[in-house]
């Protein structure tokens, strides 16, 4: 759950066919934003008309990315509600919770006083952006805990700073939100035993300090970064046996990701009944793992 980055971590984790499953709130920023999700997904919340907003003929939940906006009420309601069906579900028996904070400015609906997720280019005299300090994200994110604890005893929280700089802030306003942002989590991992760090933001910021490594928004990770990244994540979380097991799959993957000339032609074919043979081999070869090539 978090950031854009948390996506990416989820599409490694998929790619390598883990057991995961992405934010059913979709990409969101603000650790209090992140903590009222987390609260609504413990107590599987049920979403109605009255939890949404209807604008520039689309209906949205400020809870939510603008990837379940849509122009049936119906149809935006039965998506959003699936999705955190399913992820309730997945939440009763998963071991890991990764969680990047983003940016500690929020906006808030001048209206009902709501924090919200995304404001779906709605006016901005509507709202009202703040910045939340370290008290108030320590204080939301430390009842999160307790709470999650109570239910689920033997879940462990990853926890990572997002690399992406939000420079529409400004310099300044950015470096201030990400030093809340660490320090938050550092009097996290501080608190709780199974709460744990991965130091995204500072491989990124220190070990790669070159623009050479950014897409050229000069904000956002390049693919190289971000691999770059993904190899510490592996070494920190991986056991060699996981490592072995990613290895194998991404030699497939590279083969499956193959783009034929002549699909039709005999050596294709016969190229694609090696490819099927080889997933019925690794499935049997490594049975923990739920592959999802079927």
């Amino acid at each position: 759950m978090g950031s854009c980055f948390a996506d990416n971590i989820f599409q490694k984790f998929n790619y390598y066919h883990f057991d995961s499953l992405e934010s059913p709130f979709g990409i969101s920023f603000n650790p209090l934003v992140l903590a009222n999700q987390l609260n609504k997904l413990k107590e599987n919340k049920i979403y109605s008309a009255l939890d949404l907003d209807f604008h520039r003929d689309f209906y949205h939940s400020f809870d939510h990315h603008g990837k379940f906006s849509h122009p049936n009420l119906e149809f935006c309601l039965n998506r959003i509600n699936e999705c955190i069906s399913k992820a309730y579900k997945f939440f009763l028996t998963t071991d890991y919770l990764i969680i990047t904070f983003g940016s500690a400015h929020f906006y808030r609906l001048k209206e009902t006083g709501q924090i919200v997720s995304n404001c779906h280019k709605l006016p901005q005299d509507k709202f009202i952006k703040s910045i939340a300090t370290t008290e108030q994200i320590i204080n939301a994110w430390s009842e999160t805990i307790k709470n999650i604890k109570t239910l689920f005893p033997d879940l462990k929280i990853i926890f990572s700073i997002s690399p992406v700089r939000y420079l529409k802030d400004g310099f300044i306003e950015n470096t201030r939100s990400k030093a809340s942002l660490i320090l938050v989590v550092a009097h996290l991992t501080n608190m709780f035993r199974h709460v744990h760090y991965f130091p995204a933001y500072e491989i990124f910021m220190d070990d790669l300090r070159d623009y050479r490594f950014s897409k050229p928004d000069r904000v956002h990770p390049s693919e190289e970064a971000f691999e770059y990244i993904w190899h510490y994540f592996e070494n920190s979380f991986f056991s060699d046996e996981t490592k072995n097991v990613n290895s194998e799959i991404a030699s497939l993957q590279l083969q499956i990701g193959h783009r034929p000339l002549y699909p039709e032609s005999p050596s294709h074919l016969n190229f694609e009944k090696k490819i099927e043979a080889a997933k019925k081999s690794i499935k049997i070869k490594f049975p923990q793992v739920k592959f999802r090539w079927d």
